[in-house]
């Protein structure tokens, strides 16, 4: 890949930080970005620990839980999604693979690390997916049986693959 195709990425992923830190309305110390993508669609979201608490925030919870301007705030989350597909695209337009799986650590120095991730997606739900992602980052395990049982199918697919 050429340096300018590498810049491109790279400013990608910096433009998502950004944004992201631009949604939370408090101090925080660490934030976790999933996203996936595929050729006809993906998604994103994230987490973020505030600086007084070691509970994590969902990204879509935010409304519900401050005083935001919600249609700033959906400005900026709508953002999100073409910001990471143009990354997704440089890669695919590349001669490396195309990643499936973004997950994005920063810290709130503005430290980040960007693991892309290369699974097959079809076949398994999104929300398994999710909740492996929640369980492999933030150590958030099931919530109810039925959670329990999607997560340990999941893993158990990703396994014998």
């Amino acid at each position: 890949m050429d340096d300018t195709k590498m810049d491109r990425i790279v400013g990608h992923y910096q433009k998502v930080g950004q944004l992201v830190h631009e949604m939370i309305p408090e101090e925080w110390e660490k934030v976790y970005i999933y996203g996936e993508m595929e050729a006809d669609g993906g998604a994103i979201f994230f987490y973020y620990y505030p600086s007084e608490s070691d509970k994590p925030v969902y990204s879509l919870d935010i409304p519900e839980l401050f005083e935001v301007d919600e249609e700033a705030f959906e400005e900026l989350e709508d953002q999100l999604y073409p910001t990471l597909r143009a990354s997704w695209k440089e890669f695919k337009d590349s001669p490396q693979e195309p990643w499936s799986t973004f997950t994005m650590i920063m810290d709130r120095s503005g430290k980040y690390e960007v693991k892309n991730g290369y699974e097959d997606l079809s076949g398994i739900d999104l929300s398994d997916r999710y909740l492996a992602w929640r369980y492999k980052y933030l150590g958030i395990g099931p919530k109810s049986d039925y959670e329990k049982k999607c997560l340990e199918q999941y893993l158990k697919k990703v396994e014998n693959k």
